[in-house]
């Protein structure tokens, strides 16, 4: 993976989202392994260059952030910005768009059948200024 990651990030350029997605799949490695602290490191690098790159209300920003928080256990936050995400993506990519169905099912299986993801996807879109 982290091979793949330099490659990626030399032909696309460091921000680009398979970069990005690429190393928090390392990320996710890296804890498996029980390095959090790695882990969070990578996890801090993508959010801060996804913040610079596309703001802090970007969906990426968002879906990022959701993942790390959810990494680190705090579930309630994660679920939240992942929704969040989710309506910014269906704005600007479309209700039916891959990377806005690939956002669902992650929102799905962290909340389902517990939680209905259209009432945490509302609640989410009633917070928005």
């Amino acid at each position: 993976c982290l091979q793949t990651l330099e490659g990626t990030s030399k032909m696309h350029g460091p921000t680009h989202f398979k970069t990005l997605s690429l190393k928090q799949q390392l990320a996710t490695i890296y804890k498996g392994l029980g390095d959090d602290n790695k882990a969070e490191k990578l996890d801090n690098e993508t959010i801060d260059e996804c913040t610079r790159t596309f703001g802090s209300d970007h969906p990426y920003t968002l879906k990022f952030t959701a993942v790390a928080q959810r990494r680190q256990g705090n579930d309630a936050e994660a679920i939240k910005l992942m929704a969040q995400a989710i309506n910014k993506e269906e704005v600007l990519l479309g209700a039916f768009h891959d990377e806005t169905l690939a956002s669902v099912r992650i929102l799905r299986l962290w909340c389902e059948p517990e939680r209905d993801i259209v009432d945490i996807l509302l609640e989410a879109e009633a917070d928005c200024p």
